[in-house]
């Protein structure tokens, strides 16, 4: 559901911009992507032009809180799944960016492997569940169902929202307030909290799954061992903390870009990177 909502959601034109496409096309972005995850969707944009990066932010905001996918089926049809007909005499059968990108997933005995693993560590809340879908259920998923789902969980109330630059701070709010200020706090983030995976057993458990990728002549063995940690414990929060820390002081220290890479390249007298200017983000 989560990368057919993020499909569907950068679906020009959005409510505002007619024209986003052409107009993100033309820009001078730095970086712009989106990103699935079994728990979040996130949609970065960055560029060292100051109009520029306030364009690509109210593309984005647009397309997230109002796209063009929750009011026309076309696009939930052309991005998820509809049926194809080439000749009258053919049968019919399943089409859709997503629906296609998905089968080529699940081609894959890596991915197929990594994706029951995943189910048989977190049997009871999201990180279980395929962010991208089952090809073989992806039919199911109705247009109602698409907005329904749209409308509860992308509330800003349910959002959370990061700028970093040199930019005015009160310009990004006032940008924020346009978007945001017609929205109500739904209690959405409340509703959507993820409860820690319990274990649910005591001692090593076996599962052997026979699902091959239909695709796969040849009969191939795969096998996983995965151990799954008690994530209630203190042990447990406090090595994931650490983990964090880690993560940052890497971007920090040893990126190029950061100041404190440069900063010591200039005491050891080594050849700088190029100098750039401050990139903004969202």
């Amino acid at each position: 559901m989560l990368l057919l909502l993020r499909h569907n959601t950068l679906t020009p034109p959005s409510r505002r911009f007619a024209r986003s496409s052409q107009l993100i096309k033309g820009s001078l972005n730095t970086f712009l992507n989106a990103f699935t995850y079994p728990d979040r969707t996130c949609y970065p944009v960055a560029s060292q032009n100051t109009k520029d990066f306030y364009n690509l932010v109210n593309v984005y905001l647009d397309a997230v809180l109002h796209p063009r996918a929750t009011s026309d089926p076309f696009v939930h049809a052309q991005e998820g799944w509809h049926l194809e007909l080439e000749n009258k005499e053919d049968d019919l059968t399943y089409k859709g960016v997503v629906y296609n990108e998905m089968k080529g997933v699940y081609s894959s005995p890596d991915s197929l492997l990594g994706r029951e693993s995943q189910r048989s560590l977190f049997p009871d809340n999201t990180y279980g569940v395929d962010s991208g879908g089952d090809p073989r259920v992806i039919p199911d998923l109705s247009f109602d169902d698409f907005v329904d789902f749209h409308r509860t969980k992308y509330s800003p109330s349910n959002s959370r929202i990061f700028f970093y630059g040199d930019d005015d701070v009160e310009k990004r709010l006032e940008l924020l307030d346009e978007y945001l200020s017609e929205f109500e706090d739904t209690g959405s983030a409340d509703k959507t909290a993820i409860e820690w995976q319990k274990k649910t057993f005591t001692s090593p458990k076996r599962e052997v799954r026979s699902k091959r990728p239909a695709e796969s002549a040849k009969r191939r063995d795969s096998k996983a061992v995965s151990s799954h940690q008690d994530s209630t414990s203190s042990y447990f929060r406090t090595r994931h903390a650490e983990d964090v820390h880690q993560r940052i002081n890497l971007h920090l220290l040893f990126q190029p870009f950061s100041p404190s890479y440069r900063f010591a390249h200039r005491r050891h007298t080594l050849t700088p990177p190029p100098p750039t200017s401050p990139r903004r983000t969202c």
